[in-house]
């Protein structure tokens, strides 16, 4: 008869004596103290209890955190389910389906039940050991969504604002969702973001939105930031600046946020490795690897966005030429700054081959290949007409020999910046060499005549070798013409560069200054190659100059745009100072004004 319509004989106190080969027993209780495997049973639990530990205390190395609330969830089902397969099959489905306190009429004897019941707690347990030993692999090798580390690195003069309290930022701290970075003057802040980088310049203020293991997102409120992005599979890096979103999944890229000239707010990216998504109600492409990107919004028109190649001058950039020699340093690529020569102390010794950007820095160290440049961006120009060639006024003494021009074989090349113009050539390596020196005439016709309203300085033996000069005689929408001669004894051309031209400046007005507590404060000069530093002068007269100062504070970073008030140790109680901040370019063989603040210089009287 079927198993399933046998009577049950209440009472019965043992099995049918008949063996029955049909379906599953019941499961026999176990004895575990009487159990003989018992002490192998034992050793395998330890085993695995001793596996769970070192996985535990492996994790805890690596991350100095406890697993998420998924993690252990999903260790959790996978460790069920092997048991839970188990008990749903065999004997172990009979102890389910029907009680063991309920009498059956057949079963199998105890010791085979016992014995197919230890196979199948053997079989349970050696799974789990497995998916342990896997675990514990895959945590040591950081998979599992293991919590990123989060931290400050490098750390000068920053500020870590949380739940609504400041303190110092310092290196190791600690960082998390809702944290706002505000770097100071003259400081810098490097930020840990799992397996990326945030390197903050002075002025930068950064607050963090998101930080998991597959997404990290901020906010850049103000300043420039260098992000050197590296992500496991699927992670996603986005920067928000403004209406704006800058997402990566594994680059470098450099963000400068600044206000506008014309009002509003400016922000300017360089994809420097691989590619940049830009998003925004406006704007939805991916920015390729090489491109400068410069958005503007929140003023009086309409947002804007314009694409092109990155500025050759930037290439000259000390924070992106110090950034390069981290990155490199660290063993990653630097993608469009691998043309870039990085000389030891960080200043380029040649350039990437000119772009449409705006003009290069000149370079002074030996073998720079710089070509001419274009007038700054800032000043639409034309194409110079020859004006008319006014009579000679003073010409060289002692005067070249009049040789046959030789072919132009070195390179000249020009920035003009308001106030003045600044030149830079390459250096001679032939025999015979004595000295440099460039002409300007108004007619380009000095490149067959020589003929020069202008020696620029040069000639001095304290300048033999230099390869950079000023101008900052031009004046406004005058157009000049230069050439740079190299010279041996008797004042004999051994060669010459060619004609290059160049437009004049006027000064540039930085707009009032301001005096708030004990800080000086300006608006950022925003041309890097017309920018050397700024120069604070101070003065008890109200209108400072450099004849009535009584000294002045130097900074040399463009992006600052605030210092301290001179020590009061200098001064007496009621002292009232006033300022005046100036942009300044110096070359090796001059300096020159570009622009000052305007209007009333701001004071402060000392308590």
């Amino acid at each position: 008869m079927p198993r399933s319509s046998r009577p049950r004989v209440p009472g019965a106190g043992a099995p049918d004596p008949e063996p029955t080969t049909a379906g599953p027993e019941a499961p026999v209780p176990i004895d575990r103290a009487s159990d003989p495997d018992r002490g192998l049973l034992d050793l395998l639990a330890n085993e695995l209890a001793a596996t769970g530990r070192r996985a535990r205390s492996r994790k805890a190395q690596l991350s100095a955190a406890l697993p998420d609330a998924g993690f252990s969830m999903a260790l959790r089902e996978r460790l069920l389910q092997p048991a839970e397969a188990a008990l749903m099959s065999g004997a172990m489905a009979d102890a389910i389906a029907e009680p063991v306190a309920r009498p059956r009429l057949h079963s199998r004897s105890p010791g085979a039940s016992r014995q197919r019941t230890r196979v199948w707690l053997w079989a349970v347990l050696a799974v789990g050991i497995l998916l342990l030993a896997g675990v514990a692999a895959k945590v040591a090798s950081g998979w599992l969504g293991a919590p990123p580390i989060n931290r400050a690195g490098d750390v000068a003069s920053a500020t870590l604002v949380r739940d609504g309290s400041s303190r110092a930022l310092v290196t190791g701290m600690d960082l998390a969702a809702g944290d706002e970075i505000k770097v100071a003057a003259g400081g810098h802040a490097t930020l840990i973001l799992g397996g990326s980088q945030a390197r903050l310049a002075a002025g930068a203020d950064l607050k963090v939105n998101v930080l998991s293991s597959l997404t990290t997102q901020f906010a850049l409120l103000a300043g420039r930031a260098y992000n050197r992005v590296v992500l496991p599979a699927g992670g996603e890096y986005e920067v928000i600046t403004g209406p704006y979103a800058w997402t990566a999944t594994g680059t470098a890229f450099d963000l400068d946020r600044t206000a506008a000239q014309g009002g509003g707010e400016q922000v300017t990216l360089l994809a420097l490795e691989h590619s940049i998504r830009v998003t925004s109600l406006v704007a939805n492409q991916q920015i390729a690897e090489g491109t400068a990107v410069t958005v503007i919004f929140g003023g009086p028109g309409s947002d804007s966005l314009t694409v092109g190649p990155i500025p050759t001058v930037d290439f000259t950039d000390p924070w992106l030429i110090s950034n390069a020699k981290t990155d490199e340093a660290l063993g990653y690529p630097i993608g469009a700054l691998a043309g870039v020569a990085l000389a030891p102390n960080g200043t380029p010794v040649a350039s990437p081959a000119p772009s449409t950007g705006p003009d290069a820095t000149p370079s002074e160290s030996p073998g720079s290949t710089s070509g001419p440049s274009p007038s700054p961006s800032t000043r639409p120009t034309s194409t110079p007409q020859p004006t008319q060639q006014p009579t000679p006024t003073a010409t060289v003494s002692p005067s070249p020999t009049p040789t046959a021009t030789p072919q132009p074989s070195l390179s000249l090349s020009l920035t003009s910046c308001s106030g003045g113009v600044v030149l830079s050539w390459s250096k001679y390596t032939g025999p015979g060499f004595v000295r440099y020196v460039t002409l300007r005439d108004t007619a380009p016709g000095i490149r067959n005549t020589y003929i020069a309203s202008k020696v620029l300085p040069g000639s001095s033996t304290s300048s033999i070798g230099k390869t950079s000069a000023d101008d900052p005689t031009v004046l406004d929408g005058r157009t000049y013409f230069y050439r740079t001669l190299v010279l041996g004894s008797g004042n004999t051309v051994l060669q010459a560069s060619a004609v290059e031209t160049g437009l004049g400046y006027s000064q540039a007005g930085l707009g009032p200054a301001a005096v708030g507590g004990p800080l000086i404060i300006w608006s950022p000069y925003s041309s890097a190659s017309c920018f050397s530093e700024y120069k604070v002068l101070y003065s008890f007269n109200s209108v400072p100059t450099a004849g009535n100062a009584i000294d002045s504070i130097l900074v040399t970073n463009r992006l600052q745009s605030n210092v301290a008030v001179p020590d009061a140790s200098h001064f007496s109680s009621g002292d009232t100072v006033y300022f005046r901040v100036q942009v300044v370019r110096k070359t090796a063989l001059g300096e020159f004004v570009v622009g000052e603040t305007s209007g009333t210089a701001p004071s402060y009287t000392y308590p």
